[in-house]
């Protein structure tokens, strides 16, 4: 059986170039590598049994290059009210398998 989650978050992210992320829209970045930073408050949020509502949260990816050529590196921070419980969801959410996936 799959794992269940939901999360709705106030989110603010923000990256190093100089007019939105070109990254999203299949462009350059600005500089030649990629420095990025997200982070939010989750409104409303569960994985399987555990509620998530409430924490905070926020991750770093830093790319040497262009984002499409991988060899990113990143840091997640996750509210230090979480448990055990809420640290697996907030660390097997599809949000982090999409980080994983622009690191390679």
């Amino acid at each position: 059986m799959s794992d269940r989650w939901m999360m709705r978050s106030h989110t603010f992210g923000n990256c190093n170039c100089e007019i939105n992320c070109g990254c999203q829209f299949q462009l350059d970045s600005t500089h030649g590598f990629c420095q990025f930073v997200e982070g939010g408050n989750i409104v409303e949020g569960y994985f399987n049994d555990t509620s998530l509502t409430g924490l905070n949260w926020a991750f770093m990816i830093i790319w040497p290059g262009e984002i499409v050529a991988g060899n990113g590196k990143e840091q997640v921070v996750i509210d230090e009210r979480a448990d055990a419980d809420q640290r697996e969801g907030l660390g097997s959410s599809p949000m982090r398998s999409l980080v994983r996936v622009l690191l390679r």
